[in-house]
């Protein structure tokens, strides 16, 4: 199977994210797109916990039936989130599929900074999607749409509604994970910590 790797913070997961995967599936050959949120970054950043983080992504993987999916990966190899040990860990545990690991134009710019990077250039292809205000990527550019922006909004009581699915927004605000703009513990954790 051709799988696309989407790894990220998604802290929350947005509408753009959404959209890259409806996109990827309708014009690639990828068959299903597994979204992989970032157990522990590699760079420090400060993110909601790991299992509201993977609730929110199931929760925009939904109306994808099936065809895109979570992975805790990054949480049972433990760790820092480097992008070549999670590629290393994904290959070694599934050795019939094939991975494009999925970048924005913006990440991109970042990528001397990752642990391997050439090496993990051999080990999968690249699939760069266009950003606004970044070279790169396709014609096509997605949303420019942030989740900083989200967490901004939130903290400064200002709506979200159009820049996260119907169910994220709820499971936020059901959970007040973003409550004064700072991430906190739900009451509703999944056990992945």
């Amino acid at each position: 199977m051709h799988i696309g790797l989407f790894g990220g913070s998604f802290n929350p997961p947005h509408v753009g994210h959404g959209l890259v995967c409806y996109y990827l599936l309708e014009t690639t050959g990828l068959e299903k797109i597994w979204l992989l949120p970032t157990y522990k970054h590699a760079f420090d950043k400060e993110l909601a916990p790991f299992p509201a983080r993977v609730r929110m992504c199931e929760l925009l993987a939904t109306p994808f039936g099936g065809h895109v999916v979570v992975s805790t990966a990054e949480w049972e190899r433990g760790g820092t989130s480097y992008t070549i040990d999670t590629v290393q860990f994904l290959l070694a545990h599934h050795p019939g599929h094939t991975f494009e690991w999925i970048i924005g134009a913006d990440i991109l710019e970042e990528a001397s900074r990752w642990k391997d990077f050439d090496r993990l250039k051999g080990l999968v292809d690249f699939r760069v999607l266009g950003r606004q205000g970044y070279s790169g990527g396709p014609a096509i550019v997605m949303p420019n749409v942030s989740s900083t922006d989200i967490r901004r909004r939130l903290a400064g009581g200002r709506p979200i509604d159009d820049l996260v699915p119907r169910a994220v927004r709820a499971y936020i605000e059901d959970t007040g994970l973003y409550a004064g703009g700072t991430p906190a513990a739900p009451a509703t954790d999944g056990g992945h910590e």
